[in-house]
């Protein structure tokens, strides 16, 4: 069995993190799965800058400290997630 490569500690910033004010549009945590789940599993990919724009919600987000680490956690979890995806 192989072990998470995202921690329970950064899912839990993650989702803090994206209860931010910068991210008023932001997906919640169990949306974000979700929609990454078939963004990286449809027949065609999502490109990960509409995908990062589409969980975080906003440009402007995106250039904030908050941003770029929310935008690090979600590719530690897309990554896992394509593990994942590709283990099925």
């Amino acid at each position: 069995m192989r072990e998470k490569k995202i921690t329970d500690d950064q899912l839990d910033r993650l989702e803090t993190l994206l209860d931010d004010p910068v991210f008023d549009e932001a997906m919640r945590l169990d949306e974000v799965q979700g929609y990454l789940c078939g963004a990286l599993a449809g027949p065609v990919p999502i490109p990960e800058a509409d995908w990062l724009l589409e969980i975080l919600g906003s440009e402007a987000g995106l250039d904030t400290d908050a941003g770029r680490e929310a935008a690090a956690l979600l590719r530690i979890m897309a990554d896992e997630l394509r593990v994942e995806l590709a283990d099925e």
